[in-house]
């Protein structure tokens, strides 16, 4: 590995303790109580690093840290919550924009605690109020070599959620490369993510998606060993062949997506509307949405894979159905959000339908994607593109001119239309329906009115009258009050 260092920023430790005001109320509050207080990990190492950092976590030591630490927050207006696990003892007072955390820790323990602790670039604390830089495991040299190493044999044994940790640390730029044996331990490890919470995975994951570093954080978790047991779905697409319309099998072929949406402004820029000088790449919970959809989107691959027997053609009919629903399945595992998973499952049972639009499309079809995928058809967009971007194979050059073209000009119909289409008013309401054709409550009224929508979205229905004319021929095509759904006629 390189052993290339980084000039570390150089800092008056004291100085900048006074500078913050709130880190200067701490110090100087714990020179009563009899209590020890260091500031760690990731403040100092930032620090040192010239980059920003809002997290303040702190080692308060001694007999009364526990009650010296409530005093201090009732001052503030709070109370500490306590985070209690495999015997450490966590503290988090919660103010107004900013969490603090303390780990407590008995007299004197304030380096015992350093060495307990992740990576040495994270084992590093500055003593308040004096400002001292504790270093007991050699971190800033790690820090200045780019290099991750354990603080000590039994990290990874004590939270294999380290792992993970290691891989995000490494997304960031916080780091660049894993000491040898520290690697060797990370992999031996990795089993034990098993029993790790889906919270605490998706904390890592989240991070690690937010980044332009995505592709190569999943390919290291697959090397590591750490993808199979976290989602050993996605670990299963490895060396699962395609068709003619792909160059690389499926795992690396999600890679290459991942890969293209590492830089989404860059897809973002192939959507010249000409009404607003182009699409705006996502951000937020909306990246980590459109990141998970390219991750998951061809996990049904797997089990869809078949081979014709004529012309030997692969094929995975329906792969996108089980996608979705593999992908639901992982998160779950992962804890995400009832509005994430739902987001993201849309994202993937669409992903083929930008590309099945074909040269010339119709203002239909357009429509009909426009309001089947909501405000979320940007996203959907840019992973077809990015889809497209990582197949190659035949007819690379004019799939992925096509998709362009069809992604431009759903974005244009989105800026004229906007709401008429992705949020319409129905022309018929269900009494009036019900008046209308004598059909009563229930599957059959509801598939009508399914279909009358799907008739204005397209643009077929836009008056009034045009729709009760629609209401009567459905109703009678329908047969009444059959359970026959008119959507699929």
């Amino acid at each position: 590995m390189s052993e290339a260092t980084r000039r570390l920023r150089a800092v008056d430790w004291p100085a900048w303790v006074r500078t913050e005001p709130l880190l200067s109320e701490l110090a100087d509050a714990s020179t009563t109580g009899g209590v020890e207080l260091a500031l760690v990990g990731g403040a100092v190492r930032d620090l040192l690093l010239g980059r920003p950092s809002r997290d303040f976590d702190f080692i308060l030591a001694g007999d009364a840290a526990e009650a010296w630490l409530a005093t201090w927050a009732a001052g503030r207006g709070a109370r500490p919550l306590a985070f209690d696990r495999r015997g450490v003892r966590e503290r988090r007072v919660a103010l107004p924009g900013r969490d603090l955390d303390f780990v407590l820790v008995p007299p004197g323990g304030i380096e015992n605690d350093l060495q307990r602790r992740d990576f040495t670039l994270n084992a590093l604390a500055v003593r308040l109020p004096s400002g001292v830089l504790l270093d007991p495991t050699g971190g800033q040299a790690d820090l200045a070599a780019g290099r991750l190493r354990r603080a000590g044999p039994g990290a990874f044994a004590d939270d294999p959620l380290r792992a993970l940790r290691a891989a995000r640390l490494l997304a960031e730029g916080i780091a660049t490369q894993v000491e040898d044996e520290t690697l060797a331990a990370l992999r031996g490890a990795a089993a034990g993510l098993s029993l790790t919470s889906g919270e605490r995975v998706r904390g890592e994951l989240d991070q690690m998606a937010a980044t332009g570093a995505w592709a190569a954080s999943l390919r290291r978790l697959h090397d590591w060993g750490c993808l199979a047991v976290i989602a050993p779905e996605c670990a299963a697409l490895a060396g699962v062949t395609q068709n003619a319309w792909h160059h690389l099998d499926v795992w690396e072929h999600t890679l290459g997506t991942l890969t293209a949406l590492d830089r989404p402004e860059l897809l973002s820029a192939q959507l010249e509307t000409g009404a607003d000088g182009g699409a705006a790449p996502p951000e937020g919970e909306d990246l980590l949405v459109l990141r998970y959809a390219a991750l998951f989107h061809d996990l049904g691959k797997p089990a869809t894979w078949s081979r014709d027997e004529g012309d030997g053609a692969i094929h995975f009919h329906g792969h996108e159905r089980v996608s979705a629903q593999l992908g639901a399945r992982i998160g779950r595992r992962w804890r995400f959000s009832t509005r994430r998973q739902h987001r993201i499952a849309a994202l993937v049972r669409a992903h083929l339908r930008l590309g099945q639009l074909g040269d010339e499309p119709t203002s239909a079809a357009l429509r009909r994607l426009v309001h089947d995928l909501g405000p979320d058809l940007e996203l959907s967009v840019l992973l077809t593109l990015a889809d497209t971007d990582a197949t190659r194979g035949r007819e690379f050059a004019a799939r992925q001119e096509s998709v362009r073209r069809a992604g431009t000009r759903l974005l244009e119909l989105v800026a004229r239309l906007g709401a008429q289409l992705t949020d319409p008013v129905p022309l018929l309401g269900g009494r009036e329906v019900m008046a209308l054709t004598g059909l009563p409550p229930g599957p059959a009224l509801g598939a009508l009115l399914r279909a009358l929508l799907r008739l204005q979205v397209e643009g077929s229905v836009t008056k009034r009258a045009e729709a009760e004319a629609a209401a009567l021929r459905l109703a009678a095509r329908s047969g009444g009050e059959g359970s026959r759904d008119p959507i699929d006629d």
